[in-house]
């Protein structure tokens, strides 16, 4: 049977994407090694063999918990579980100020969280962001889930390959995973797999693991107009290398697959993360351990020298031993040579290599975030202003590359199910936004206030001489724009409406307090006028009255 074309075109992608990463390997597997044992699948890794040498380069494991420390500062800073990190709004500014509206956004808010708080999203969301600061790439598949709405799976290291777009964002990707005979013909049928797995199930051999690959990419040529899986803007095949066909295909509205990288050049596919910067540095910390560790047993156990006498003889080498011998006849017993290693420089130098790998992993920020996970954008901006600016190309990457996607899949799969509830009439057709709330991403945002309060600073100091120059701050422009970016909940920032209601009845509440002032004030008039005698029995109101 001659193979189809659809086999063939999945084939050539998958050997074009193989070509284009093996340059990476060599790197990625010393990351592996010295950095994160614990991850990477790579060419001739058997999914099911624990590797027990894993941690053989090891021996300073500094690196590796500032790993761990940094992918959990990072979902805690930008989508910790325990506080609200994104909410939805209009593109339209005014539209955002409607209370109608504003609980239209409220509910599908509510809807994603649920969702995402109901999936495995934040545990493999922490892999994520450990992937990129080991190997400055990370590659999250989502799918529908019927149970739980959507699931998550973190790939690791060597196990998939991408390509980029047009624009430069990660749109292509194909990963190798391994399936069981039994569960591949369960799946797509006897026909459809090859020969070696049907020969497995004629032998009964049905848990033998065999290479499955899983390609996603942009669709050519589909038919808009059409709604059914294989015409969808997001293809998805699986096949074999061997195959004749491929083994299924289907289709996705939304791009089933978040690619974040750390840092990348121009449109290369994958990125360079913080362990990319440290792996040298970490090399060098295990050698100067390992040197370390030499010198203190030469230091202990030092090698002997004796005289020939002693050959045959047993030596007592114990704390307190005793050994007699002719001392005429012995000759010089005692250490070879003598090991003058300082110890305490070794430390130093081996404490300088930590502080700069703790450096580049923002040890410090993440350990006050693990600590404070309730502290303020305000509090992390003060203490850590340094670092924030030093992440906010990388703060400004997971959001666009990583947590949009996996909100815009989340959000698919919501209104597949009919649990968006509809929009209002002047919202029908309209673009929604993505606003980030987390500790971090409104740290960096509270970075831009500092420019308004120091504007609302010079007013209100020159205002002193000057007091019409108070006229040309627009005061309410101001604060919701502090409302914005500090993520404040929208019930506490009362709209244009609610507060020109609040001013006109102040208002009224004044103009009305003066009238019953001035009428008291008419009254008291009138009863002094009364009160004044002019003679003739007449008083200077009744005078007054007659006058007019």
């Amino acid at each position: 049977m001659a193979k189809t074309q659809a086999i063939e075109d999945a084939v050539r992608k998958y050997n074009f994407l193989k070509s284009k990463r093996d340059s990476y390997d060599a790197e990625y597997k010393d990351l592996v090694k010295y950095l994160s044992p614990s991850r990477g699948m790579f060419e001739g890794d058997n999914p099911g063999e624990n590797k027990n040498d894993r941690y053989a380069k090891i021996i300073d494991p500094s690196a590796t918990v500032s790993l761990r420390l940094f992918a959990a500062g990072l979902q805690g800073g930008l989508n910790s579980p325990a506080r609200p990190w994104f909410k939805i709004q209009s593109s339209d500014p005014d539209k955002n100020k409607h209370r109608a509206f504003k609980e239209y956004f409220h509910a599908i808010e509510a809807q994603i969280y649920n969702a995402l708080d109901k999936s495995n999203f934040y545990n493999q969301s922490h892999l994520a962001y450990y992937e990129q600061g080991a190997f400055g790439t990370a590659a999250l598949s989502m799918e529908p889930d019927y149970r739980r709405i959507v699931r998550f799976s973190t790939m690791t290291v060597g196990e998939y390959w991408v390509d980029v777009g047009t624009d430069g964002v990660v749109d292509t990707l194909c990963r190798k995973l391994y399936m069981t005979a039994k569960n591949m013909v369960a799946r797509w049928g006897r026909d459809r797999v090859t020969t070696a797995v049907r020969t497995a199930m004629d032998n009964k051999h049905y848990y033998t693991l065999f290479p499955v690959y899983h390609l996603i990419e942009p669709r050519e040529n589909r038919d808009a107009t059409r709604i059914d899986v294989l015409n969808m803007q997001h293809k998805s095949i699986y096949f074999e290398l061997a195959g004749e066909d491929v083994l299924g295909e289907s289709g996705f509205r939304e791009r089933p697959v978040a690619v974040p990288r750390w840092d990348n050049v121009n449109h290369t596919a994958y990125g360079v993360g913080p362990g990319h910067e440290v792996l040298r540095q970490v090399k060098m910390l295990q050698e100067m351990q390992m040197t370390k560790l030499r010198a203190e047993h030469l230091s202990v156990d030092p090698p002997l020298v004796a005289p020939m006498t002693l050959k045959d003889k047993r030596i007592n080498s114990l704390p307190g031993g005793r050994n007699y011998m002719d001392m005429d006849k012995a000759g010089q017993y005692g250490p070879l040579f003598n090991v003058n290693y300082d110890i305490q420089a070794a430390i130093e130098g081996i404490n300088d290599v930590r502080s700069i790998i703790e450096r580049c992993l923002y040890t410090d920020l993440f350990i006050m975030l693990e600590q404070k996970p309730d502290m303020t954008a305000t509090e992390i901006l003060e203490r850590k202003e340094e670092k924030l600016f030093a992440l906010g190309p990388a703060i400004e990457r997971q959001t666009d590359e990583f947590l949009e996607a996996v909100i815009d899949f989340t959000y698919a799969a919501l209104l597949d199910r009919r649990m968006i509830p509809p929009a209002p009439q002047e919202l029908e057709g309209e673009e929604l936004e993505i606003d980030y709330i987390s500790s971090l991403a409104q740290a960096q945002k509270l970075a831009g206030l500092r420019s308004t309060q120091a504007y609302i600073t010079v007013g209100i100091d020159l205002s002193a001489a000057v007091p019409e120059v108070l006229d040309k701050m627009d005061v309410d422009k101001i604060m919701d724009e502090v409302a914005d970016i500090t993520g404040i909940p929208p019930a506490l920032n009362r709209s244009d409406e609610e507060v020109q209601e609040i001013r006109e009845r102040r208002q009224q509440a004044i103009d009305e307090a003066k009238g019953e002032e001035q009428a008291t004030m008419d009254v008291e008039r009138m009863k002094v006028l009364s009160q004044a005698d002019l003679g003739n029995g007449q008083n200077a109101l009744t005078a007054l009255q007659g006058a007019m």
